[in-house]
């Protein structure tokens, strides 16, 4: 990996997740896809949060709704 600084991650966890921290390094040097990653970013943060409130509630907790919370819509 060229100039990526990522030395303190596992050699195997970095070759595992090669596309994604190219995809990523590529999003904040060139903007290519940057939107995209900001959302799935996001949307991935909101799942794991309604995971975790899931489990403190022991409920089913629906996305839609943490996302309009998030997002004050």
């Amino acid at each position: 990996m060229e100039d990526y600084y990522l030395k303190d991650l596992d050699v195997n966890l970095v070759e595992d997740e090669q596309i994604q921290f190219k995809a990523f390094y590529d999003a904040l040097t060139t903007e290519k896809d940057r939107k995209w990653l900001q959302q799935s970013s996001l949307d991935t943060w909101i799942l794991m949060e309604a995971c975790n409130e899931s489990a403190r509630r022991n409920e089913k907790i629906s996305i839609q709704k943490l996302k309009k919370f998030f997002y004050g819509k």
